[in-house]
């Protein structure tokens, strides 16, 4: 725990049921071709990021963050954790055509991970608690090569229902996302909207930030800034005390 003024929060872009509606039907081949509104609004965030940035590189990739036990069912351990990472790279001439070829080329990305992928990523995250090469793998894996213009990581968590803390929690359940790592997390809203929480600003190519990126997401109307759930308080003097306090008890 380093104990020092740090950022709780994370920039909040809240995309309403007719936005997310509009997206995908943007993003919708016609029939009998169809994505989902994952697809589609992780390819409006890879282009807002995209349009960020130079474009002058030949491709930028898209990480889903993926629970493997969809692909595993009953083969999956109860107590194990089967996060896998699925990135799917997208050609500069795909983000240049827009949202529908964008929202198809994660589609059909998708469509092709497997129970394979989830296993042998399970493999691998349990070898990293026995040997560095194998975390130095991972990490590898994680870390998109130069070439890449930019590097979204999207976890879709906006299906899943959050549990109401009620008051017990104070204000830490419902206005604010406490977290300073991890990718863009999506999350569900009690009106049906879904908010999305951008990853930190290390993640971002050179020159870019967050508030870059939330600037290019709503700038076509699509999405709008804030909302529950943002937050970009610090600790302050007072809380960084108690918190020494409480550690030096617990010592």
């Amino acid at each position: 725990l380093l104990l020092r003024p740090l950022s709780l929060g994370r920039t909040c872009v809240t995309f309403s049921r007719e936005a997310l509606a509009r997206l995908k039907a943007e993003g919708s081949p016609q029939p009998p071709a169809w994505i989902s509104t994952q697809e589609a609004l992780a390819a409006h965030l890879l282009l807002a990021l995209w349009s960020t940035t130079a474009r002058d590189k030949p491709h930028a990739r898209c990480t889903f963050w993926l629970s493997g036990r969809k692909y595993l069912r009953a083969e999956a351990d109860p107590a194990a954790n089967y996060l896998f990472l699925r990135p799917v790279e997208v050609a500069a001439d795909v983000l240049d055509a827009g949202l529908n070829a964008v929202a198809m080329r994660l589609h059909d990305a998708l469509a092709q991970a497997s129970a394979a992928d989830a296993r042998a990523w399970h493999d691998k995250m349990e070898a990293t608690g026995a040997s560095l090469w194998a975390f130095a793998d991972v990490m590898s894996e994680m870390t998109p090569p130069p070439e890449c213009g930019c590097h979204l990581m999207f976890n879709n968590l906006s299906k899943i229902p959050l549990p109401a803390f009620g008051t017990a929690a104070g204000q830490a359940a419902t206005a604010h996302v406490w977290s300073m790592a991890g990718p863009s997390a999506a999350l569900p809203a009690e009106d049906g909207s879904v908010r999305v929480f951008l990853q930190r600003d290390s993640d971002y190519p050179a020159g870019v930030t967050a508030a870059n990126f939330a600037a290019a997401i709503v700038k076509g109307g699509q999405g709008t800034l804030g909302g529950r759930g943002r937050s970009s308080r610090r600790l302050s003097n007072a809380d960084m005390g108690a918190a020494k306090r409480r550690l030096s008890r617990l010592g």
